[in-house]
């Protein structure tokens, strides 16, 4: 995968990435292929500044496949809502495609809000759609102060908030929030939440 992402080889890239997810399931794929390679990917940035094209190519396959994957297995719609969305500037939103990926691989439909999603619309969409689980990741600490997040639950039944993601500062995760550090316990929380 490595290789191809450094060829820019779009169809490989592909072609691997729904193999896996084929073979292995989200959780799989995302842990053991994708997050080695994008890590690596952003090792040699740091290191050199070059590869930004090899990552925006890789990051918008996996956007693609884990959204094929997410549409072939819809979820059964038989729960509250479970929103995913980046925190309020930050741009990293493939952690969330992933996890909508398996979401519907256990049946659990979602809706991904996408990056950098202002907390005024995050509010909104709170209010319309009355969320079992609100799940917010934050992928740098520029991004990641719970003390800037809106009540989101004024009314009751209050959903789930669940952060990930490096960027939140866990000295000050609210009580009513939980913090989880990787995909299968962002999956075991979302589910759990919702009763599953």
């Amino acid at each position: 995968m490595g290789r191809a992402a450094l060829a820019l080889d779009e169809r490989r890239i592909t072609e691997t990435i729904r193999a896996a997810l084929i073979r292995d399931g989200s959780v799989r794929t995302w842990e053991e292929l994708l997050v080695p390679v994008l890590s690596g990917l952003g090792t040699r940035f740091e290191h050199t500044g070059t590869c930004v094209e090899a990552e925006h190519l890789l990051s918008m396959a996996v956007i693609a496949e884990f959204s094929r994957r997410t549409a072939d297995l819809p979820g059964q719609v038989q729960h509250r809502a479970v929103l995913l969305a980046s925190a309020e500037d930050d741009q990293h939103s493939l952690p969330l495609h992933a996890l909508a990926a398996a979401l519907a691989e256990r049946g659990i439909d979602s809706r991904v809000l996408g990056p950098d999603l202002p907390y005024f619309a995050l509010a909104a969409a709170v209010r319309r759609t009355g969320p079992g689980v609100v799940f917010l990741w934050s992928q740098v600490p520029a991004t990641g102060d719970p003390a800037l997040l809106p009540d989101l639950f004024p009314r009751r039944p209050a959903a789930r908030l669940i952060l990930g993601g490096p960027g939140w500062d866990q000295d000050r995760i609210p009580a009513s929030a939980r913090l989880v550090d990787t995909l299968p316990d962002a999956l075991s929380e979302v589910a759990a939440a919702l009763g599953y």
